[in-house]
């Protein structure tokens, strides 16, 4: 009988690369996988071949969609057929932990990040000390995991004296292909969340000298302020939001770009040790 594998993230299961191919991975070597998210980003019918799971959240940021998300995940996991669950993040650890001891199954961390370190938590005390307080809570337990790079490893060893394995974040080898171009001429590209410490202000404040056009692939919390500064700059019509693009459409505009970004700032130690999703792409 095949092992089943829920993956929980809080984040939308069609738009994230990494897990996709994870679950893809898992799949073809003969596991039963579910990647369950969220709605955020829409209801969409997957075309995958594992199975995916889109928790209806009525709050779509802050701490009321975590409260919300985590215990409509609690109760789903709570009635799901699964031998081993694994939390993506520290954002998705709760009910994964309390399940896995409710119910006596294997549980597994998936350290995508120095979560505590996120430039958005390390500068906020009071969310930065309830984050840490869950981490300490939960990561005793999962005794296993993996993580993307030899750094944040070490440190989960140092804190917790777990041994999570180093599993680089590394693009699906494909052949060699060319992709019409979504632009139609020479642009820097900008693909991933916008976030804090992702260096976006100062690559807006940037473009003011560069003659090139920038075009942004997908969203985060800085996202109104990035388009505000946009209109503040008056770079209208330099730079382009394309908001979310589907992972089987990201290509063309990675492909076709002149010029690839992968910014960071100093703000946190996750920003010096993880492995960023765009990097190999």
């Amino acid at each position: 009988m095949r092992k089943r594998i829920i993956f929980l993230i809080t984040n939308d299961p069609n738009y994230d690369q990494r897990m996709q191919r994870i679950c893809h991975s898992l799949r073809a070597n003969g596991y039963d996988v579910m990647l369950m998210g969220t709605d955020v980003r829409g209801r969409k019918k997957p075309d995958v071949p594992y199975r995916q799971k889109q928790i209806h959240c009525i709050f779509r940021k802050g701490k009321l969609f975590y409260a919300e998300f985590n215990l409509k995940a609690f109760f789903h996991l709570l009635f799901l057929r699964f031998d081993v669950v694994c939390a993506i993040d520290l954002d998705a650890i709760i009910p994964c932990f309390l399940v896995s001891k409710l119910r006596n199954k294997k549980r597994v961390y998936d350290a995508h990040e120095l979560f505590c370190e996120l430039p958005e938590i390390i500068h906020r005390p009071a969310i930065y000390k309830t984050w840490k307080k869950i981490e300490q809570w939960c990561l005793p337990s999962f005794k296993n995991g993996y993580t993307v790079s030899e750094g944040i490893s070490a440190e989960y060893q140092r804190m917790y004296g777990h041994a999570y394995k180093t599993i680089r974040n590394i693009s699906l080898l494909k052949d060699e292909q060319q992709y019409e171009d979504p632009v139609g001429h020479p642009y820097i590209l900008y693909q991933g969340a916008l976030n804090e410490g992702r260096g976006i202000e100062q690559l807006l404040a940037a473009m003011k000298h560069v003659s090139l056009p920038l075009v942004i692939c997908g969203e985060g919390n800085l996202s109104a302020k990035a388009r505000a500064l946009v209109k503040d700059l008056g770079l209208q019509g330099k730079v382009l939001f394309n908001g979310m693009i589907a992972p089987n459409i990201l290509p063309a505009y990675t492909f076709n770009a002149t010029i690839g970004l992968n910014l960071g700032d100093g703000t946190g130690l996750n920003n010096y040790l993880s492995l960023n999703n765009k990097f190999f792409d």
